[in-house]
């Protein structure tokens, strides 16, 4: 069984005794969670605790609201949260700048590149996003090139330029 199964049963063991002993609790066993699926996207500490402390309330509710069968559910819960308050702090980090179409490109093309990572556990090309996306290579680029002076993904730090 791994930590993240471990952290699941513990949940349900909280869940069915939520009272404000045992949410302080929960709220620290899920922190290590919730911050290294928020650490795959943002590079900044100072951001990463920003983001926590805006989606940890929406978590605890998910976990009050629904009933869990099984760790897939669980984990699919917490980062679809995660993700929307991910891209709600990147829209307005870079509100007034960015027009809206490019933001949807931003998000699709983080979520390309983390999936990416997912599978072959590597980081891809201008030219793999480009296939993926169905996009032209300038435009990956262009893309490309704000998301790393918006410092929005961390994949620049291991990749040399």
């Amino acid at each position: 069984m791994n930590i993240r199964e471990e952290l699941f049963e513990k949940v349900c063991i909280y869940k069915n005794n939520l009272n404000e002993e045992n949410k302080e609790k929960l709220e620290l066993e899920l922190r290590d969670l919730i911050c290294s699926i928020i650490r795959r996207s943002i590079n900044n500490d100072t951001e990463v605790d920003i983001i926590y402390q805006s989606c940890i309330k929406s978590v605890i509710d998910a976990i009050e609201k629904h009933q869990f069968n099984n760790y897939d559910g669980f984990i699919n819960i917490i980062r679809t949260i995660i993700r929307k308050s991910l891209m709600i702090y990147i829209s307005e980090k870079e509100n007034s700048t960015i027009p809206v179409h490019i933001k949807a490109l931003i998000k699709e093309y983080i979520e390309v590149v983390n999936q990416f990572w997912e599978i072959k556990k590597s980081y891809p090309s201008n030219d793999e996003i480009s296939k993926i996306m169905g996009l032209p290579l300038d435009k990956v680029e262009e893309i490309g090139r704000i998301v790393k002076e918006r410092k929005l993904l961390n994949v620049f730090d291991t990749k040399k330029d």
